[in-house]
């Protein structure tokens, strides 16, 4: 393995994919958002947006940067040669009873919906769990810090999701495609291998299939439980198409998480849906309280302690918390699941995070962003929801909230200050130009059955870039689009 910088110099010249762009953009503009906007509407590039009912909705593109974003190779490279360890380490800590109660129950205490789920984690029999196959996604996001006195970048892990990280099937090789296209518009077609290809959506589909066949039923199938209101659907389309371009023998299933109570059914420890027994359940909603009742938390818990293989487990789902990241950048936990070399290596990756517990060093935690709110952003325990907390708002939740042990929902993550990309940004066929804020997302698999890892590897990333004054970055609110790399 290749060692991990702690930084990496950026090229002094303004290259034109970093702060300018080429001269013919502007006059060849509608042309090429015509041609942008039509190559993602018709390779899937598209979300469901408007209404709240799904017949209600409009298929459109989902937003893009017209050019690609300039990003240094060796950073990525050693991103994604970094993962392979990152899945190690979510597996090895979501099976590690111990770790996992001693670092959350006092959080379980105050926040339900880390309870309840450590409540289930509290059931799971050792013995029967280490015999069950698991599947890991799981997406590790990365801001780039900019050291304006050495004129250097370093990534900084900002975020780990498991489960159903998005973006796996709508971006990957199709926006590299689009954007190859736009660099031979523009006659600037030896630029093109600069632009490295993305097999994200082929590699988690191997995953699946992989994991399918370690459940050893070829008759059991694969259920996606998905959200009502999805605007991702598109985004599982691809891996799905790709699990079936696979392996043909292999059923899927797509069924509506809310609507699941009632149709669960335990037989000798296996699951069954409609009564077809399931192989893999892979929770695309779940993931947020919002999407449970008392009847959907029961459902949970009857598919956690069935012999089908979860993705996320609530093992994965615990580990990958947001408080959990400040568990791991503490001295010496890294060292408890990685060798010492690999992690300090992983450990320089980190952005800076603070707990806020009821604790000193939580009082202390609680000072210096009340003192400073401009450098933090805090974080409550959930996934995907945009409700970080920025700026004065910091102080103001923190002095509301005061000596409620209600603070330790939160975790404190220092802020980044990267360096912006002005590019194109594309939206419902129309591009204005704008400062982007580039963030990596690598892809992580892995297949195990308790402490023996079957699978094992980096399943590619995607590029995400968001408005240079916006503080969340989701793309299917217009605070931020897809991109692609094209390396220095």
């Amino acid at each position: 393995m290749h060692s991990v910088s702690k930084s990496h110099k950026i090229f002094e010249t303004e290259t034109m994919f970093s702060n300018t762009l080429p001269a013919n953009v502007d006059e060849q503009l509608d042309e090429l958002t015509e041609e942008a906007a039509d190559c993602a509407r018709e390779t899937g590039m598209v979300g469901k947006f408007n209404g709240l009912e799904r017949k209600n909705k409009r298929l459109e593109h989902v937003s893009f940067s017209l050019l690609p974003i300039s990003i240094n190779e060796e950073i990525l490279n050693s991103l994604i040669e970094l993962q392979p360890y990152v899945n190690e380490l979510i597996h090895s800590a979501s099976i590690d009873r111990d770790f996992i109660v001693n670092s959350l129950q006092s959080l379980a205490d105050i926040d339900d919906y880390v309870g309840t789920l450590l409540s289930i984690y509290k059931e799971l029999k050792p013995e029967k769990t280490s015999r069950i196959p698991v599947l890991l996604f799981m997406r590790v996001d990365y801001m780039l810090a900019y050291d304006e006195l050495t004129n250097t970048e370093s990534p900084k892990h900002i975020e780990t999701s498991s489960g159903a990280p998005a973006f796996a099937g709508v971006a990957g090789q199709k926006i590299r495609n689009i954007h190859a296209r736009m660099l031979r518009i523009l006659g600037m077609q030896e630029s093109i291998p600069r632009l490295p290809n993305n097999k994200c959506t082929e590699t988690l589909a191997q995953s699946f299939v992989k994991a399918w066949e370690c459940y050893g039923n070829p008759k059991a199938v694969i259920t996606f439980l998905v959200s009502d209101n999805t605007q991702l659907i598109f985004d599982r389309r691809p891996v799905i198409n790709e699990i079936y371009e696979q392996n043909q023998e292999i059923k899927i299933r797509m069924k509506y998480f809310s609507k699941i109570s009632g149709r669960v059914d335990i037989r000798n420890c296996k699951l069954f849906i409609d009564n077809e027994e399931v192989a893999i359940v892979f929770f695309s909603a779940g993931r947020s309280a919002k999407h449970y009742n008392e009847k959907l938390w029961k459902v949970r818990r009857d598919i956690e302690l069935s012999n089908a293989i979860k993705c996320p487990t609530v093992g994965q789902s615990l580990a990958s918390l947001k408080a959990m990241q400040e568990v791991f950048a503490r001295p010496q936990v890294l060292e408890r699941f990685l060798e010492a070399s690999v992690a300090e290596k992983l450990r320089k990756t980190y952005a800076g995070f603070h707990n806020l517990d009821m604790t000193e060093a939580g009082d202390l935690s609680v000072e210096m962003a009340i003192k400073n709110p401009q450098n933090f952003v805090m974080k409550p325990q959930r996934d995907g929801e945009c409700c970080n907390v920025f700026g004065e708002e910091i102080a103001e939740v923190l002095k509301k909230i005061g000596d409620d042990r209600s603070r330790s929902a939160y975790t404190l993550m220092n802020r980044i200050i990267p360096k912006p990309r002005l590019n194109y940004f594309v939206e419902s066929g129309s591009a204005r130009k704008e400062e982007l804020i580039p963030e990596i997302g690598i892809f992580g698999v892995l297949i195990a059955s308790g402490k023996t890892i079957v699978q094992n590897k980096c399943g590619d990333y995607f590029i995400r870039a968001k408005l240079k004054d916006s503080n969340e970055a989701s793309v299917y609110d217009s605070m931020a689009c897809l991109s692609s790399p094209i390396f220095e």
